[in-house]
């Protein structure tokens, strides 16, 4: 009995023993405080020993389950240890930005036989002194250097998927070759050593970083192993004391080898990688030695006063190496996983790679990495969704107050990262994938530690800019390259815990290569001919193939080429009419000249305010909304006229109109002077003797057959305005010269027919090409005929100016143009417009060549845009009897009798009614349609972005019949143009003579013209309608015109 009950009590003793230690465990001060913390229930003495031994699935669902249910802390105990966990951003704010919680959980020493005292594990003085250090490594500077290593390993990830999908789809699980990637670029830039994956001493590396990782979890979860000595006593213990002395031999092989490769350069680049001097380390030097790694900074810190030792060195790899790779690898695991989900994201990220890759010389530096910022975006909300590390430990190293509970000292505490990141409060709709909560705007006002995917405060992680730049320019290299498609769902993906973020079970991904059509359709006719026996026929056959397919393949790689570019791409967000493959819209915009002027009035309307098409490889787009002309219009580096415009060069070289940059400002400068009001107001009496002489043949036609006369106004408005426009400007009169200037308005319409032709043929826009068509050597007998012309005009006021001994050019030096042409008119002579070139020739400031191309410009633009005016003011007003009646008073008030021939100015300027029907008309039926521009940089529309060498033409026909601008667009009606109704209109919703720095040199000169010519003929003559201007077919070449003749009767008032 007595055995018994020694039996008994030696067995109970124990028992007991371990009950006052559980007693006193949860009723001393520590216990006591940590038990009024919720959590789920304890057991005596095991505490939830039995809730965190389970299959690692199962212990997640408790960590992710007992976060839900006791938000928004809980406690657990394992054995004798208590654990606090905290999820809420204020309680993370107190804990991680406190100066003295730096000290990791007890969990982290299980790591200290393999790191001891490195970063990860380090505490106290010591972890200071080696973070200061060790910042220094991350420096701009530095983190630029790693970027080559980082480009070369994710060019080395991509040649191989690319070589894998030459036989079928690549389905990869995602952990090991993200691993082996991370480790690879780790190994680089923390050792200066390449992992290519053939060394064996590089694999067993790899393999013992793995191994310790599940055996760090597997000891984790049973305290009982905590003690260094019993765990080397168990086989894995034994094992992982293997695993650390082969990882240590291996990094102090790479120690001594690079402190060897130093003493051979006695130590130079060790200067310029000083631990306090980054900043001012040369660039240039890079190009003289080895690329310089993490390691050599600790070398150089180890030369430098003892800052650091051997053990330390090998200390700091081992753990950056360990921290680096694992936590990156996971990052980009879930970020291909979630981009294959959301394949718009996707998109979007590929787009901005492409656009920012485009303007690199072909390499990114860190400064382009800098350009993502949408990826950036994407990578953080992916780290929110599934932070690498999940759990940050700490030991409370003194009493803490949180703003949901008391922390007493010494208990440990676990900051719930994933729970903190997908904490509803703060993250709505916490378990989308969202990277726009990453924008500037969303991103205002949140918590600063409510996404903390680094950790935060002192204690954060040192290389998050290193993760954030390698991981940026890892799936940079990967979207450039391949389409991501999922093979399951990351919701479905179970997870276990470990020291970062572990899948349960491997995780693949499809990786899709991106191949150009040329690529394609080569492949695909390879392995399509190889299924046949080689004959001769099939070899015939294959020849023939390869004749015609070619030529397709290439037009097919050219249009993936121009839509894939930054232009293509940007243009093709805009909307437009569906085109085909390589010919775009050509089908849409074939045919009659009328037919392709209505297409582009219904392409304007259907797709207000803006739309694009293409041609072949040229893409217009069609800008409407005055917001969108003005920005396009008063930008003033956005002047260089578009490409089309350069058909013109044969005939007008680099006039005005052609002419760009320099040149062109040069140009436009030198004949601004020539508009002075002076200038102008001598030209008036030009326009009224010429409108005078003008009206008396009419009239006396008109006499001769019967009282009236039915007139074809456009040839009949054109023979006046290029007699004005020479004489005005030219100083020649066509009446005294013996030039052939009927061939020469024919020439002007047949070179607008060949340019519209030519304009919509883009396989016509070389020079060489159009020369050998028929219609090219026609073009080149018509700008014969149309130089002649001109020609004969230059030298005509040369011969003046030659029997004037040049002495009425002597002070026309472009600065006083009013000046001397005051003393010109005292003197009887009229300074015209080919004057001033003429004396800017003399002294060299132009020669023959600008002269002519000059002179043809302008003559050009000042006739016939102002006849064409004048054809359709008069057609209009014909329609109008009641408008035309109330101009005819406006004018006979202010001329009072006085003949046309004397008209002034100060008579013109009163015409005020007869100027708002000017411009009413030119409102309608706008001479110059469309203003067609080159962007020189990037444009930001009101609701489209426009790169650098887009083609923007703007449809000035449609602005000016845009009813949000104009009510009743299609009615006739001069009071919009009352000083009462235009106040408030927007500046660029009329724009008949363009707008900006662009605009029309000749404007006034044409409204005077126009008023005197009207003024003349509406006081002469009554104007009657022979058929309605909107029956009438319009087409474009370099202006509007008819497509067939347009009748007016002229009715003399006298009769």
């Amino acid at each position: 009995m007595e055995l018994l009950t020694l039996a008994a009590l030696i067995l109970s003793l124990p028992i007991i023993i371990l009950f006052i230690f559980d007693f006193y465990l949860h009723h001393d001060r520590r216990g006591f405080l940590v038990d009024k913390i919720p959590g789920p229930k304890t057991f005596p003495l095991l505490g939830n020993s039995l809730d965190v031994n389970v299959p690692p699935e199962q212990l997640w669902n408790f960590f992710r389950d007992s976060g839900r249910n006791y938000y928004p802390v809980y406690k657990f105990w394992v054995l004798n240890w208590p654990v606090i966990n905290i999820r809420h951003p204020d309680d993370l704010e107190i804990f991680l930005s406190s100066n003295k919680m730096i000290e990791k959980s007890l969990f982290y020493d299980l790591l200290r036989s393999w790191l001891n005292d490195g970063l990860l594990t380090s505490k106290g003085d010591k972890w200071r002194g080696r973070r200061k250090i060790l910042t220094s490594a991350f420096h701009f500077n530095v983190l630029d250097e790693f970027v080559d290593t980082f480009v070369e390993h994710t060019d080395r990830l991509v040649e191989t998927l690319l070589e894998e999908a030459q036989a079928g789809d690549v389905v990869k699980d995602l952990l090991p070759m993200f691993s082996k990637l991370t480790l690879g670029t780790i190994c680089e830039t923390a050792m200066g050593t390449k992992f290519d994956g053939e060394d064996e001493a590089q694999n067993e590396y790899r393999k013992g970083i793995y191994d310790l990782g599940s055996l760090f979890y597997w000891r984790a979860t049973k305290p009982w192993l905590k003690s260094d000595l019993i765990f080397s006593m168990t086989k894995n213990g034994k094992r992982q004391a293997k695993i650390v002395k082969r990882l240590h031999d291996f990094t102090m092989e790479i120690i001594k080898e690079r402190k060897q490769y130093h003493h051979s350069t006695g130590g130079k680049y060790l200067n310029e990688f000083s631990t306090h001097d980054t900043e001012s380390r040369n660039p240039s030097a890079t190009k003289n030695r080895r690329r310089l790694a993490f390691l050599d900074l600790l070398i150089a810190a180890s030369s430098k006063e003892q800052e650091i030792d051997d053990r330390g060195i090998r200390e700091e790899v081992d753990t950056f190496v360990f921290e680096g790779h694992d936590t990156t690898a996971v990052a980009l695991l879930f970020i291909t996983i979630l981009l294959a989900e959301n394949r718009d994201v996707q998109a979007r990220c590929r787009e901005e790679v492409r656009e920012v890759m485009e303007e690199t010389s072909g390499k990114m530096n860190i400064k382009d990495v800098q350009k993502l910022n949408y990826l950036d975006r994407c990578i953080k909300e992916a780290q929110r969704l599934y932070p690498s590390v999940p759990i940050i430990g700490r030991k409370a190293v003194d009493d803490v107050q949180l703003k949901t509970c008391f922390v007493p000292k010494g208990a440990l505490v676990n900051m719930q990262l994933i729970e903190t990141h997908r904490d509803p409060n703060y993250w709505p709709r916490p378990n989308v994938f969202d990277p726009d909560r990453f924008s500037p705007e969303n991103s205002r006002g949140r918590h600063p530690f409510a996404y903390v995917p680094f950790s935060a405060g002192p204690r954060n992680c040192i290389g998050q800019k290193f993760a954030m730049v390698e991981m940026k320019i890892i799936m940079a290299g990967l979207l450039l390259n391949f389409h991501f498609e999922p093979m399951e769902l990351a919701a479905n993906i179970r997870m276990v815990p470990d020291f970062v973020m572990r899948t349960a079970h491997p995780v693949s991904l499809k990786f899709v290569p991106i191949i150009s059509v040329v690529h394609f359709i080569l492949i695909s006719l390879h392995e399509l001919l190889k299924i046949f026996p080689r004959t001769r026929i099939l070899k015939m056959i294959d020849l023939i193939l390869a004749l015609v397919l070619i030529p397709v393949a290439i037009l097919l790689g050219i249009h993936v080429w121009v839509h894939q570019s930054r232009v293509g791409r940007w243009v093709d967000k805009i909307p437009g009419p569906k085109g085909f493959p390589i010919i775009g819209n050509f089908q849409d915009l074939k045919g009659t000249r009328d037919k392709v002027f209505l297409q582009q009035r219904k392409f304007g309307n259907e797709y207000y305010p803006i739309y694009k098409y293409w041609i072949l490889h040229r893409c217009l787009v069609n800008i409407r909304h005055p917001d969108d002309v003005e920005t396009v219009l008063s930008h003033t580096k956005n002047i260089e006229k578009s490409p089309h415009v350069n058909l013109l060069s044969t005939w007008l070289g680099d006039g005005l109109i052609l002419s760009k940059g320099e040149k062109w400002r040069g140009r436009r400068k030198m004949l601004n002077v020539t508009f002075g009001t002076n200038i102008l107001e001598g030209f008036v009496s030009i326009f009224a003797e010429k409108t005078a002489t003008f009206l008396n043949r009419l009239n006396a036609e008109a006499m001769a057959q019967g009282g009236k006369i039915l007139k074809n106004v456009e040839p009949t408005y054109s023979e006046l305005s290029l007699k004005i426009i020479c004489e005005t400007a030219m100083g020649i009169n066509l009446d005294d010269k013996n030039l052939e200037f009927a061939a020469f308005m024919k020439g002007i319409q047949k070179a607008g027919y060949i340019f519209q032709y030519r304009f919509m043929r883009p396989w016509l826009q070389s020079e060489w090409i159009f020369s050998l068509t028929s219609m090219g050597r026609e073009y080149q007998q018509v700008v014969k005929v149309l130089h002649a012309f001109s020609k004969k005009i230059i030298e005509a006021r040369k011969e003046y100016h030659q029997m004037n001994d040049w002495r009425y050019l002597g002070g026309s030096n472009g600065t006083s143009a009013d000046q001397e042409d005051d003393k010109m008119t005292r003197s009887g002579k009229k300074l015209a417009f080919l004057d001033f070139l003429l004396a800017a020739w003399k002294r060299s400031g132009i020669d023959d060549a600008g002269l002519q191309e000059e002179v043809d410009m302008f003559v050009v633009a000042g006739h016939d845009t102002t006849s064409t005016a004048l054809a359709l003011t008069t057609i209009i007003l014909a329609e109008h009897k009641d408008i035309q009646e109330k101009c005819r008073r406006e004018i006979n008030e202010v001329l009072n009798g006085l003949p046309i021939e004397e008209i002034t100015m100060k008579e013109l300027q009163q015409l005020n009614y007869l100027q708002q029907c000017i411009k009413e008309s030119m409102r309608l039926y706008s001479v110059a349609p469309l203003a067609i521009r080159t962007l020189k940089s990037d444009l930001q529309l009101r609701d489209y972005f426009l790169p650098e060498g887009t083609e923007v033409a703007v449809q000035i026909f449609d602005v000016h019949r845009d009813p949000q601008f104009w009510p009743n667009p299609e009615v006739y009606d001069p009071e919009r143009f009352s000083p009462e109704n235009s106040k408030g209109r927007h500046p660029y919703s009329y724009l008949p003579f363009s707008l900006g720095p662009r605009n029309c040199i000749g404007n006034k000169f044409a409204m005077l013209e126009l008023k005197t010519v009207l003024a003349g003929l509406i006081s002469k003559f009554y104007l009657e309608p022979v058929e309605l201007i909107r029956d009438s077919r319009l087409v474009l070449d370099f202006i509007i015109r008819f497509d067939h003749k347009m009748h007016v009767k002229f009715v003399p008032i006298n009769n």
